[in-house]
C-alpha cells in the first residue's frame, strides 16, 4: 500500500509540470506546420475590422476564408457583427458542420470590394491561390465548454502584442515561449475559469468593481463639468468673433464649411476618425450658427472614443429636429461605452420614445445591455423584443433573441438567490496508514492508534436563508459529520473506531456584503453552538464537549488580484473525557489570517499564504496550549476540466505540560467538476508529527464527491 500511494502522490505532483509544458504550440511565419481546427468541437471565429463597420445602427457583415493547407479546400465565412457599430464581427460553427476532420488553418481576407455577390467565393479561391492576399495571423484558444476561438488580426504585430498580453493574463513567464515571429498561436485545451472563491467573495468583488464604476462615474462627470465650462467659453468666443465678420467673409467661411463637411464624411467613411474630426471642428467654427454642423462634430468625438467630450458637445449642441433623435442616440452610446449604464438607458430611451425608425431599434438593443448590466432583466427582456418588433436587420435580430435567452437565463439564476432552501455534503472514502484520535483541531491531541485502515466520510450541511439581499443574509445552518473506521479488508476494527467523531453544530450565521474604503468587502458573524460524540472506551457513543462557538471572518477586495482575509474564533468548551468532566474544560480562540493572490485574469490559478494564532487555556495542563500554524496552498486549472491543488502546512503547538509538537504536512490534489451540483476530487497528504511525546507518521488518500443544491 505505502509503494502505491507514493507513486500516486508523484503522479499528482508531476501534474502540473506535464500540463504546462505542453500548453503551447508556436508557429512562426516561415514554419510549413499549421495550427489545426478540428471538426469534433465547437468554433468560434472573432475578427476586429473598423472598415466592415459602415452603418452605425446595423449589424454588418463581412467575409473571411479558411483554407484547410493539406487538400486546399476553401472555406467560405461569413461574420457578421457582434453588436451594432461595435466593429467586431464573429460567426460560430457547431460540431460536425466543416465537414472536414482536421484543418490545417490558414485565414485569408480578401478586399471585400473585390469580392461580387456572384461567384464570390471562386473570385476569393483565386486570390489565395496566386498568393494576391496574406495569410492573416491569429490566435487560437481551445475551452473545455467552448470549445476552439479563433481570434484574426489584421498584421502579426497586433497578434504579437495580443498574445503578449494573453500569456501575461494567464500568468505565463513571457520568456517560457518564444514568439519573435510568430505567425499563429494555439492554445491546447486551456480549462475555462472554475471559481473556487468562494461566492460571498465573489459578489465582493462584484460590489467592489460597481463601487469602482460609481467612482469613476463620479471622476467622469466632474470632468465634463470642467469641459462644459471650457467649450461653452470657446464657442462663445467664436460667437463673439463671427459678429464682426462682413457679409462677404460670411458667405466665403459657409463655402469652406461646406467643403470640409464633405471632407469630413470622406474621411469618416474612410475610418479617418481624427481627420474626420478636424473636419467638422473647423467647418463648425466657419459657420457657428449651423449646429447640424456642431452636432456631427460630437459624434465625430465619439467615432474617436473621446466619450466625455462627446456627451459635452453633444448636449450643448441644438441640432434641427429631425436630428435630435441622433443625438441622443450618441449620447447614450457614449455613457454606454463609458460603463454608465444609468444614463445612457435615460439617453436612449429618448429616441425609442420618438419610435425613430433608423436609430430606435439599436438604442433599444443598447438600452437593453445597458440594464442587464443593471441586472433589471425583465425591462431587458421588453427593450429586446423592442428591437424584434421595430428591427428590419435580420442579424439584429438574431441578437436580440440570443440576449432574450440571456436574460431569462440570468433572471433564473437571480431568483435562485432567493430559494430558502439548501443543501451541501460530501461523500468520501480515505485510506489512512495511522488512524489518529483527534476530538477536535482546537484542543488536538492526536494521539496515534497505530491502526492501518479505511474510513468512510459523511457531511451533510442543510441550511435555510430566511432573510437575503444583495447585501446581507441570515441563514440557520445544521453541520453533521461523521466518520467510520474499517480494517484493509473493510472488517470491524474496535480500536480505529475509538478515532470516529460524530460532530453536530447549529449555527446562525449573518453575512454582510459591501465596500470598505471603495475596496469589496464581506464578513460573516456566525454564534454556533457545536456537540462531538465519540466512543473513547468502546463501551459506546458518549457527549465528550459541548461547545458555544463565534466566528467573526473578515474578507476584503483589495484589487481583482489580492483578497485579503482576517478571520476570529473564539469558543467554551464543556468537556467530559472518560469520565473527567472538569481537565479539557477551557476557552479558546485565535486569529487566522490570508489572502488569496490572483495569478491570472482567468481566475483559475492563484496562491494562498496562511497564519493563524490561537491558545486553548484548559484547567490541565495536558490540555492547555499555544498554536502556530503557516501554511501556503497553491491551485491552478489542468486539462480536461480539472482543478489541481497543493498545499504545504508547518505548526508548532506548545503545551504546558511541556509537550512540544512540530508537525508537517504535505498535501496534493486534483478536482473535477461533474456537473452544476457535483464535484469528484481525489487527494493524497503526507503527515509528519515531531513530537517529544507524541511522534508518528502518517500518509492517506482520500477520494470525495461533493454536492450542493
Amino acid at each position: 500500500m505505502n509503494q502505491q500511494f507514493f507513486l500516486l502522490f508523484l503522479l499528482l505532483v508531476s501534474l502540473p509540470g506535464w500540463t504546462q509544458g505542453g500548453r503551447f504550440h508556436v508557429y512562426k511565419e516561415d514554419s510549413k506546420k499549421r495550427a489545426q481546427i478540428r471538426n469534433s468541437r465547437k468554433l468560434e471565429v472573432f475578427y476586429e475590422k473598423l472598415s466592415w463597420n459602415q452603418k452605425s445602427t446595423e449589424i454588418e457583415s463581412g467575409y473571411l476564408y479558411l483554407k484547410d493547407r493539406k487538400t486546399g479546400k476553401v472555406i467560405e465565412m461569413k461574420l457578421s457583427e457582434t453588436q451594432p457599430d461595435s466593429g467586431v464581427f464573429n460567426i460560430e460553427y457547431p460540431i460536425g458542420v466543416l465537414k472536414l476532420k482536421t484543418i490545417e488553418a490558414e485565414i485569408y481576407s480578401p478586399p471585400q470590394g473585390m469580392l461580387k455577390d456572384d461567384g464570390r467565393l471562386s473570385m476569393a479561391e483565386n486570390l489565395i491561390e496566386d498568393g494576391s492576399v496574406k495569410r492573416k495571423p491569429f490566435l487560437l484558444r481551445v475551452l473545455r465548454q467552448r470549445g476552439q476561438i479563433v481570434d484574426v488580426f489584421d498584421d502579426k504585430e497586433k497578434a504579437l502584442a495580443a498574445f503578449e498580453r494573453y500569456k501575461e493574463e494567464m500568468g505565463i513567464d513571457k520568456d517560457s515561449v518564444e514568439s519573435e515571429s510568430i505567425i499563429e498561436v494555439a492554445n491546447k485545451d486551456k480549462p475555462e475559469r472554475t471559481k473556487v472563491v468562494d461566492s460571498s467573495t465573489l459578489q465582493s468583488m462584484f460590489l467592489a468593481n460597481e463601487n469602482d464604476l460609481e467612482a469613476t462615474n463620479e471622476k467622469n462627470k466632474e470632468l465634463r463639468e470642467v469641459l462644459r465650462n471650457l467649450e461653452l467659453k470657446r464657442r462663445k468666443t467664436i460667437e463673439e468673433n463671427a459678429k464682426l465678420w462682413s457679409s462677404a467673409q460670411e458667405k466665403a467661411n459657409a463655402k469652406e464649411a461646406n467643403d470640409l463637411i464633405g471632407k469630413g464624411v470622406a474621411q469618416l467613411n474612410n475610418t479617418n476618425y481624427e481627420e474626420s474630426m478636424e473636419a467638422f471642428l473647423k467647418a463648425s467654427d466657419l459657420d457657428p450658427d449651423d449646429e447640424d454642423i456642431y452636432e456631427q462634430y460630437g459624434i465625430s468625438l465619439y467615432r474617436l472614443k473621446k466619450y466625455n467630450q462627446a456627451i459635452v458637445v453633444l448636449d450643448i449642441s441644438k441640432p434641427t429636429a429631425e436630428r435630435v433623435d441622433e443625438k441622443n442616440y450618441y449620447i447614450g452610446m457614449s455613457y454606454f461605452q463609458l460603463k454608465d449604464y444609468g444614463n445612457a438607458v435615460a439617453s436612449l430611451e429618448k429616441v425609442i420614445q420618438n419610435k425613430n425608425e433608423a436609430f430606435g431599434p439599436t438604442a433599444a438593443f443598447y438600452k437593453g445591455l445597458s440594464l442587464i448590466e443593471l441586472q433589471k432583466y425583465d425591462e431587458a427582456k421588453l427593450a429586446f423584443q423592442y428591437v424584434l418588433d421595430h428591427s428590419k436587420n435580420p442579424e439584429m435580430d438574431k441578437r436580440a433573441e440570443s440576449y432574450i435567452e440571456y436574460t431569462l437565463d440570468r433572471k433564473s439564476i437571480a431568483e435562485k438567490q432567493s430559494h430558502w432552501f439548501f443543501m451541501d455534503g460530501v461523500l468520501g472514502l480515505m485510506y489512512d496508514s495511522n488512524i489518529v484520535l483527534a476530538r477536535d483541531q482546537a484542543r488536538e491531541l492526536g494521539l496515534v492508534t497505530n491502526e492501518e485502515g479505511f474510513r468512510g466520510l459523511v457531511q451533510l450541511s442543510p441550511r435555510l436563508r430566511p432573510y437575503y439581499s444583495n447585501s446581507d443574509e441570515i441563514n440557520i445552518r445544521f453541520d453533521f459529520t461523521m466518520l467510520q473506521s474499517r480494517d484493509e479488508d473493510f472488517s470491524t476494527n474496535a480500536v480505529a473506531e475509538t478515532a470516529d467523531p460524530i460532530i453536530m453544530s447549529l449555527s446562525v450565521p449573518w453575512t454582510h456584503r459591501g465596500s470598505l474604503d471603495g475596496k469589496g468587502y464581506f464578513f460573516d458573524l456566525a454564534p454556533a453552538y457545536e456537540q462531538i460524540i465519540m466512543d473513547l472506551d468502546g463501551t459506546g457513543n458518549a457527549t465528550i464537549t459541548n461547545s458555544i462557538k463565534l466566528r467573526f471572518d473578515n474578507t476584503l477586495v483589495i484589487s481583482k488580484s489580492w483578497i485579503a482575509k482576517g478571520d476570529w474564533f473564539f469558543a467554551q468548551n464543556d468537556s467530559n473525557i472518560l469520565g473527567d468532566e472538569t481537565s479539557a474544560d477551557s476557552f479558546s480562540g485565535g486569529l487566522r489570517l490570508s489572502s488569496i493572490f490572483v495569478l491570472n485574469k482567468d481566475a483559475e490559478r492563484y496562491i494562498i499564504p496562511e497564519f493563524s494564532y490561537q491558545i486553548n487555556d484548559a484547567k490541565a495542563a495536558i490540555y492547555h496550549f499555544n498554536r502556530v500554524d503557516i501554511a501556503t496552498t497553491f491551485t491552478t486549472g489542468v486539462f480536461a476540466g480539472f482543478i489541481w491543488n497543493s498545499r504545504a502546512g508547518y505548526y508548532l503547538a506548545n503545551y504546558e505540560s511541556r509537550r512540544t509538537d512540530n508537525n508537517y504536512t504535505l498535501s496534493t490534489g486534483l478536482t473535477k467538476r461533474l456537473n452544476s451540483h457535483w464535484n469528484w476530487g481525489i487527494n493524497g497528504s503526507y503527515i509528519i508529527n515531531d513530537s517529544n511525546t507524541n511522534y508518528y507518521n502518517k500518509h492517506n488518500i482520500v477520494t470525495t464527491f461533493s454536492f450542493s443544491y
